[in-house]
């Protein structure tokens, strides 16, 4: 929901990536702005005049070693996400009128979600998962390269 918060505003990145690296002073007026609405999502939080990341901070080692840990597992969904993408954009094509075929083949990836979405309600309902409540942001983190 947040991601383009920071897509189009690199002071906002720049921003943050200071508080990661341990600044908590010398920030300009706007930039305290920013920090504020920070604070206000729950990205940064301020305790006495010392601010931190909410957000998990990965050095370029940590970040390596956290793709190591993932790669079979995502590879594995986008090998059975693009199967499931190809059956569903078939299926579609097959059962679509002729005039509507160019629209059917470009739906097939809607299919995609049922293939994260299925999973995380399985989770869900057997308590392995729980619902994130607001401000957390579950897969945002900071890479420090």
């Amino acid at each position: 929901m947040h991601f383009a918060h920071f897509e189009h505003y690199p002071n906002r990145v720049n921003i943050v990536l200071d508080i990661a690296r341990g600044k908590t002073t010398g920030f300009n007026e706007n930039d305290r702005s920013e920090i504020a609405e920070f604070i206000q999502l729950g990205i940064v939080k301020k305790t006495g005049d010392e601010l931190s990341m909410k957000l998990p901070i990965f050095t370029s080692k940590q970040y390596e070693a956290l793709l190591s840990l993932i790669d079979d597992l995502t590879t594995t969904i986008s090998e059975e996400t693009r199967e499931l993408c190809k059956i569903a954009t078939d299926a579609l094509i097959q059962h679509t009128p002729v005039a509507m075929k160019k629209e059917a083949e470009s739906l097939g990836w809607l299919k995609m979600f049922d293939a994260v979405q299925a999973p995380l309600k399985i989770m869900m309902d057997n308590d392995i998962l729980r619902q994130i409540p607001n401000p957390v942001y579950p897969t945002t983190y900071i890479w420090l390269a």
